[in-house]
């Protein structure tokens, strides 16, 4: 069963803030100075952001911080969103965010947002 589009997208328009995907694309190596270079590229769009409860902590559990951050499948112009990736980032409010995995939210084949989990 498909489930209404436009709601997910309103939601996280109305209650999320302005977010940038900063995708990542890596150059070629310099051997003289030994590093990679890395050219990105921001892509605008709404994302709703909120922290992530740890579970199944024990004593002697270290706890990260991490956080959810769902954002839309397009862009704020309406044109398809570039699928995040791990390793990509994404910045709201000045803060910038390391993407570590990413879930697709379909609806009848079709992406509708995405589901990131970030640290930073």
């Amino acid at each position: 069963m498909a489930f209404d589009n436009y709601t997910i997208r309103y939601f996280i328009k109305d209650h999320g803030l302005p977010t940038t995907l900063r995708k990542k694309s890596r150059g070629s190596y310099n051997a003289t100075t030994g590093t990679v270079t890395e050219t990105p590229t921001d892509y605008s769009t709404y994302g709703y952001s909120y922290k992530s409860v740890p579970t199944k902590l024990q004593d002697n559990s270290t706890v990260i911080s991490t956080r959810k951050v769902i954002v839309s499948n397009l862009q704020t112009n309406y044109t398809a969103l570039p699928t995040p990736k791990a390793g990509d980032q994404v910045i709201i409010n000045n803060f910038t965010y390391d993407i570590v995995t990413v879930s697709e939210v379909r609806s009848a084949g079709s992406v509708v947002c995405y589901t990131l989990d970030v640290t930073g």
